[in-house]
């Protein structure tokens, strides 16, 4: 993650754990014979994005650092990296110090997080935005089936594929538009056009429960049973 630059500056990029002087400060391994050169490292970090002066201390610098500081719960819910507060301690027998303090902050205001895997996907999915926007386009059927797998593979808990062909796929689309449940069925199917193979997607029409023996004399299926019906066939 970057910030757009303004003329000729350069963009601004995320403090890391990976940068050995960030690493050092944080670890609280930087000393300085003077005050004034702490102060000079501590203004050597406001080149990272974020980076925001407290108001309640003069020399204290807030920053967001990636893989700072992260426990194993902390790593589970999806956190890269952690708020910090950088400020100068008291001389000491080394001189003046560095110090890292960790910020709790909740999740949804870090710059930075892991995408957890869920259930289902949302339409901010790579798969589901190529095939809504019809850039889903193929040369062979077989190229068309990749998508369908990877998201079967991807979510195997709310998609139904048809089989042996693989060329329909029934899944469960994520969305906080879709009330009361935020959740709808959606029909994935692989149509040919035109000498290519086109994904295409729609909205799942539910079919009323029909009796499954098919009727010769009507070339269809029977018209729905009623729940006495069903348990007497």
């Amino acid at each position: 993650m970057t910030t757009k630059p303004k003329g000729n500056q350069k963009p601004k990029r995320l403090a890391s754990m990976r940068h050995r002087v960030v690493n050092a400060a944080c670890k609280g391994h930087l000393t300085f014979l003077t005050h004034e050169d702490a102060q000079d490292q501590l203004n050597f970090f406001r080149r990272f994005e974020l980076p925001s002066v407290q108001p309640d201390e003069e020399h204290a610098l807030k920053m967001w650092v990636a893989g700072f500081g992260i426990t194993s719960d902390e790593a589970k819910e999806g956190y890269m990296g952690n708020f910090c507060t950088l400020r100068i301690t008291g001389a000491d027998k080394l001189g003046f110090r560095i110090k890292a303090d960790k910020i709790d902050t909740a999740l949804k205001y870090h710059p930075r997080r892991k995408r957890l895997k869920k259930d289902m996907p949302n339409w901010g999915h790579p798969a589901l935005k190529k095939i809504s926007t019809g850039k889903a386009v193929f040369e062979t059927e077989e190229e068309a089936k990749t998508i369908l797998e990877n998201l079967r593979n991807e979510f195997p808990k709310t998609t139904v594929p048809r089989w042996p062909e693989l060329n329909e796929l029934n899944l469960m689309i994520f969305s906080r538009k879709y009330q009361p449940k935020c959740v709808k069925k959606f029909v994935l199917r692989i149509a040919e056009q035109e000498g290519r193979f086109r994904v295409t997607i729609s909205e799942h029409q539910a079919i009323p429960w029909v009796h499954r023996r098919f009727n010769e004399t009507y070339d269809s299926y029977l018209l729905p049973l009623s729940w006495k019906q069903r348990w007497n066939t």
